[in-house]
């Protein structure tokens, strides 16, 4: 993804001023936060060019003004990166602490992210192509450290709430992607917590992989098979389990509430689109097809590009290269679609289905899909796809 205009929080040291530094040498212009004046000082003299202005993310009003000083300088905005944090290594049974100053590490690393990205989600849909949201959680929010406990709950929280936005987003032109830091040798918990990973490395490995739009961005420990085994199956739980209760997406309220269907017969007609255009795609009725398609349609697919070539989110254009490109040759007999099932609320059409195909090497492609559509106006404005990528990379990709 080309970048060119990003907002780093906790940018005046540590991961926040390397993913900066980085960001800035590919020509991007690099808004950086942090509440130390100084020492924001000292980041723009190492990093000439970059700049920097005074925040406390912890703190609401900040934050509202931060967002609006944000779009004011960077118009063109089309990458967040939730960095700020604090590590406050007490024990539970230990910490006897004012309430204030506990609190203050929940606001920080969650009410932060969660309210800056609330603000400024409508700015970056607005941008008219790929934008980013970078969620900076921690290997902590898989095992709790007892030595950063809340510390290691707000990392897992933010984490939970990673999940919920990609899906909420889903559709849109905003990705979400998180980086997992194992311990980095930032100083983050303070005299004498400068142990772990080299930070350059971790930096360069985690510039890499969000400038590659990777969904989940690890190092050693948090990309460990073991993890990686249950964040996979996390991700097929929340897939399968997301869509029993519909709920509203950024992609589903582009229109607002008073555009949405409100009949029976509108919900009808929206599924009876959904259904036309299966039967088109079954039959081999290209033309008619993309009939259905609305002009600034956008098509995701489940998946981590690293694995799946498929997986991601595409424009009308992209999904029909997608089509032409690598689908039709590998299934060059067409696709049988049988459609299974089909709910439909507002806007939203949720269809289970299976395809089947000979594959052009002659092997039987068989899948299982829940698909979850925005229809408006007699056309599919978006598409969210949910599958078995194992399968389908193993018989359409290899």
């Amino acid at each position: 993804m080309a970048t060119h205009n990003v907002l780093v929080t906790g940018g005046s040291r540590g991961i926040g001023l390397e993913l900066a530094r980085r960001f800035h040498g590919a020509g991007a212009r690099v808004l950086v936060t942090g509440r130390s004046a100084a020492r924001l000082a000292d980041a723009a003299r190492e990093v000439p060019g970059l700049e920097t202005v005074v925040s406390d993310i912890g703190d609401a009003a900040d934050r509202e003004r931060l967002a609006a000083h944000a779009v004011e300088v960077l118009p063109e905005l089309d990458v967040v990166v939730n960095n700020a944090g604090i590590q406050r290594r007490v024990a539970l049974a230990a910490d006897d602490a004012p309430w204030a100053e506990r609190e203050e590490e929940l606001r920080i690393l969650l009410s932060g992210p969660v309210h800056l990205n609330h603000l400024l989600v409508p700015h970056l849909r607005q941008r008219g192509r790929p934008t980013r949201i970078v969620n900076v959680t921690s290997g902590g929010a898989f095992v709790p450290q007892p030595f950063a406990p809340l510390y290691s709950a707000m990392k897992a929280a933010l984490h939970s709430y990673t999940l919920n936005l990609r899906f909420a987003l889903a559709g849109t032109n905003v990705s979400v992607t998180e980086v997992a830091p194992p311990a980095v040798a930032t100083g983050l918990a303070g005299p004498g917590g400068g142990h772990g990973a080299k930070l350059a490395e971790f930096a360069n490995s985690a510039y890499a992989g969000i400038t590659a739009g990777r969904e989940y961005v690890g190092f050693g420990p948090t990309v460990s098979p073991g993890l990686e085994s249950r964040l996979r199956a996390e991700r097929e739980d929340f897939a399968a389990l997301a869509p029993r209760f519909p709920v509203a997406t950024y992609a589903t309220s582009t229109e607002g509430a008073a555009q949405r269907p409100r009949t029976v017969a509108d919900i009808e007609e929206n599924k009876l689109v959904v259904r036309r255009y299966y039967e088109a795609v079954s039959a081999g009725r290209r033309d008619e097809a993309s009939a259905l398609l609305a002009d600034d349609a956008t098509w995701w697919i489940a998946g981590q590009p690293e694995h799946f070539a498929l997986a991601g989110l595409r424009s009308l254009r992209e999904h029909r290269e997608l089509l032409r490109e690598r689908l039709a040759p590998a299934l060059p007999h067409g696709v049988e679609i049988t459609i299974t099932g089909m709910t439909a609320e507002g806007e939203r059409v949720a269809v289970e289905m299976e395809n089947r195909a000979r594959t052009a090497d002659g092997r039987i492609y068989n899948n299982q899909f829940h698909m979850l559509f925005v229809v408006r106006d007699g056309k599919i404005h978006a598409a969210r796809e949910y599958l078995d990528t194992q399968h389908a990379a193993d018989l359409l990709l290899k």
